[in-house]
Protein backbone atom coordinates (compact mmCIF):
# COMPACT_ATOMS: atom_id res chain seq x y z
CA UNK A 1 0.00 0.00 0.00
CA UNK A 2 1.00 3.57 -1.12
CA UNK A 3 0.45 6.40 1.72
CA UNK A 4 0.16 10.02 0.71
CA UNK A 5 3.43 11.77 1.42
CA UNK A 6 3.38 14.90 3.57
CA UNK A 7 6.22 16.19 1.76
CA UNK A 8 5.46 20.01 0.11
CA UNK A 9 7.23 18.99 -2.49
CA UNK A 10 4.98 16.82 -4.17
CA UNK A 11 1.68 17.97 -2.44
CA UNK A 12 0.43 21.00 -4.91
CA UNK A 13 -2.89 21.17 -3.36
CA UNK A 14 -1.96 23.33 -0.31
CA UNK A 15 0.71 25.19 -1.31
CA UNK A 16 1.53 29.19 -1.43
CA UNK A 17 4.66 30.74 -2.95
CA UNK A 18 7.25 32.00 -0.23
CA UNK A 19 8.10 35.33 -0.09
CA UNK A 20 11.86 35.43 -1.12
CA UNK A 21 13.87 38.50 -0.17
CA UNK A 22 17.18 38.67 -1.98
CA UNK A 23 19.85 39.72 -0.26
CA UNK A 24 23.05 40.85 -2.05
CA UNK A 25 26.30 43.15 -1.03
CA UNK A 26 24.52 46.38 -2.86
CA UNK A 27 21.48 45.67 -0.35
CA UNK A 28 20.13 49.48 0.70
CA UNK A 29 22.44 50.74 -1.68
CA UNK A 30 21.87 52.71 -5.26
CA UNK A 31 23.96 51.63 -8.41
CA UNK A 32 23.43 55.37 -9.59
CA UNK A 33 22.72 58.53 -7.41
CA UNK A 34 20.47 58.46 -4.93
CA UNK A 35 17.27 60.09 -5.98
CA UNK A 36 16.87 63.63 -4.58
CA UNK A 37 13.66 64.62 -2.40
CA UNK A 38 11.34 66.94 -4.65
CA UNK A 39 11.49 69.59 -1.55
CA UNK A 40 15.11 69.86 -2.66
CA UNK A 41 14.55 69.99 -6.12
CA UNK A 42 11.65 73.04 -5.43
CA UNK A 43 13.89 75.05 -2.85
CA UNK A 44 17.01 74.96 -5.67
CA UNK A 45 14.68 75.71 -8.46
CA UNK A 46 13.34 78.86 -6.59
CA UNK A 47 16.76 80.00 -5.83
CA UNK A 48 17.89 79.62 -9.36
CA UNK A 49 14.50 82.15 -10.37
CA UNK A 50 15.62 84.42 -7.67
CA UNK A 51 19.49 84.78 -8.01
CA UNK A 52 20.86 87.91 -9.92
CA UNK A 53 21.33 86.24 -13.61
CA UNK A 54 19.54 83.46 -13.56
CA UNK A 55 19.27 81.07 -16.93
CA UNK A 56 15.80 82.09 -16.83
CA UNK A 57 15.15 86.11 -16.50
CA UNK A 58 12.12 85.37 -13.78
CA UNK A 59 11.99 88.92 -13.17
CA UNK A 60 11.65 89.62 -16.63
CA UNK A 61 8.75 87.56 -16.95
CA UNK A 62 7.27 88.41 -13.90
CA UNK A 63 7.32 92.09 -15.55
CA UNK A 64 6.04 90.87 -19.01
CA UNK A 65 2.82 89.07 -16.98
CA UNK A 66 2.29 91.74 -15.16
CA UNK A 67 2.27 94.04 -18.17
CA UNK A 68 0.47 91.48 -20.09
CA UNK A 69 -2.83 91.09 -17.11
CA UNK A 70 -3.04 94.83 -16.95
CA UNK A 71 -3.41 95.52 -20.42
CA UNK A 72 -6.14 92.59 -20.55
CA UNK A 73 -7.94 94.18 -17.48
CA UNK A 74 -7.88 97.66 -18.97
CA UNK A 75 -9.01 96.53 -22.40
CA UNK A 76 -12.00 94.69 -20.65
CA UNK A 77 -12.56 98.23 -18.42
CA UNK A 78 -12.82 99.68 -21.83
CA UNK A 79 -15.15 97.54 -23.32
CA UNK A 80 -17.82 97.29 -19.79
CA UNK A 81 -17.21 101.41 -19.88
CA UNK A 82 -18.46 101.25 -24.05
CA UNK A 83 -20.95 98.75 -23.38
CA UNK A 84 -22.62 101.02 -20.56
CA UNK A 85 -22.48 103.95 -22.94
CA UNK A 86 -24.40 102.19 -25.59
CA UNK A 87 -27.02 100.91 -22.74
CA UNK A 88 -27.40 104.28 -21.44
CA UNK A 89 -27.85 105.72 -24.96
CA UNK A 90 -30.29 103.52 -25.86
CA UNK A 91 -32.23 103.90 -22.27
CA UNK A 92 -32.59 107.97 -23.35
CA UNK A 93 -33.57 106.75 -26.52
CA UNK A 94 -36.28 104.61 -25.44
CA UNK A 95 -37.89 107.11 -23.17
CA UNK A 96 -37.64 109.81 -26.01
CA UNK A 97 -39.70 107.43 -28.17
CA UNK A 98 -42.08 106.85 -25.42
CA UNK A 99 -42.40 110.18 -24.30
CA UNK A 100 -43.41 111.19 -28.18
CA UNK A 101 -45.41 108.01 -28.59
CA UNK A 102 -48.66 110.08 -27.12
CA UNK A 103 -48.42 113.19 -29.37
CA UNK A 104 -48.00 110.47 -31.96
CA UNK A 105 -51.24 108.98 -31.90
CA UNK A 106 -52.94 112.42 -31.04
CA UNK A 107 -51.88 113.91 -34.70
CA UNK A 108 -54.60 113.40 -37.56
CA UNK A 109 -53.53 111.08 -40.46
CA UNK A 110 -50.69 108.83 -38.43
CA UNK A 111 -50.55 105.34 -38.54
CA UNK A 112 -51.21 105.04 -34.47
CA UNK A 113 -54.64 107.13 -35.20
CA UNK A 114 -55.91 104.72 -38.08
CA UNK A 115 -55.43 101.65 -35.70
Amino acid sequence: METKSNNSCTDHTNTKPRLVERRTGLRGQHIGAAPVPDRTIRKHTEDALNERHPEIPYVKFEAGLHDLVCSLMERQDRMNEELLLRMVDLQYRMDDIEADLPLMKEKPGSAGARS
